[in-house]
C-alpha cells in the first residue's frame, strides 16, 4: 500500500501500489484525485483508502514483461524447406564414400520418412542458430551504454529527461525489447513517465529482474 495525499482537502489515504497513475474518490472529501504516491512515508493501517479506483489499464506499462526470444517458427520452417531441397539435390553427389555414403544410403532407403527427418534436423538447427545469436546479443548489449551523452555527467533522471533516454535506448536496436537490458530499461523510464515515482520503479524493475532470472536460466 501506499500513501496518498488529497490535493483538494489535504486528507490522507491509502492505496494499492498498482492504482498509481489513475483515479479514484477521496474517502474524506469524495472528490476525484489523482493517485500519486507521497515519497518518504508510508501510509498506517487506520488509514482510510480510495474509493471508486478506475480500472488498471491492460498496458504494458502495469505489469512486468517477458522479452519476446521466441524464435519465428513460421519463418524457419520456409528456410528449411529449401535447405532440405539443397541437401537432397547435392547428396548424391557429395556422398561418394565412407560414412557419407552409408548415411546417405540409409535416408534414401527410407523414402519420404528420409525427407521428413532432414527437414525436421535442419528446422531445429535453425532454431539452436537462431537461439545462440540471440544470446550472443544478449551478451554484447550488457555493455552498451543506455544513457545518451546529453545526460552523462547527471546523477538523476527526471521525468523531464525520459523521452531523450527513451529515444536513445530504442536507437540502440531494431527490437530492443528483445533484449533483456534495453527492455529492462526502458519499462523503468516508460514507468518513471507515467507515475513519476522513483520508489515504482524500482518495485516494476525488481519484478521484472526476476523475470530476467527465470529467463536466463
Amino acid at each position: 500500500m501506499i500513501l496518498v495525499k488529497c490535493p483538494k482537502c489535504g486528507g490522507s489515504a491509502k492505496a494499492f501500489m498498482d492504482h498509481v497513475g489513475t483515479r479514484g474518490k477521496c474517502p474524506h472529501c469524495s472528490k476525484s484525485i489523482p493517485i500519486r504516491s507521497v515519497q518518504g512515508e508510508a501510509p498506517s493501517a487506520e488509514l482510510p483508502e480510495i474509493r471508486g479506483v478506475a480500472r488498471v489499464p491492460r498496458s504494458r506499462l502495469r505489469r512486468p514483461e517477458l522479452p519476446d526470444t521466441s524464435p519465428p517458427t513460421a519463418m524457419l520452417a520456409m528456410l528449411a524447406i529449401p535447405a532440405t531441397w539443397l541437401v537432397f539435390a547435392l547428396g548424391p553427389q557429395l556422398a561418394v564414400a565412407g560414412r557419407l555414403q552409408a548415411i546417405w544410403t540409409m535416408v534414401e532407403s527410407c523414402q519420404w520418412v528420409g525427407v521428413v527427418e532432414v527437414f525436421l534436423f535442419l528446422w531445429g538447427l535453425l532454431f539452436v542458430t537462431w537461439k545462440l545469436v540471440l544470446w550472443a546479443l544478449q551478451r554484447r548489449a550488457l555493455s552498451w551504454n543506455v544513457f545518451p551523452e546529453s545526460l552523462a555527467g547527471t546523477t538523476k533522471i527526471r521525468p523531464s529527461d525520459v523521452e531523450a533516454c527513451l529515444a536513445h535506448v530504442d536507437g540502440l536496436a531494431r527490437r530492443p525489447e528483445r533484449l533483456i537490458l534495453l527492455n529492462r530499461v526502458r519499462l523503468a523510464l516508460q514507468h518513471l513517465r507515467q507515475a513519476g515515482d522513483v520508489p515504482e520503479v524500482r518495485g516494476t524493475l525488481t519484478g521484472q529482474s526476476a523475470i530476467d532470472a527465470n529467463l536466463l536460466d
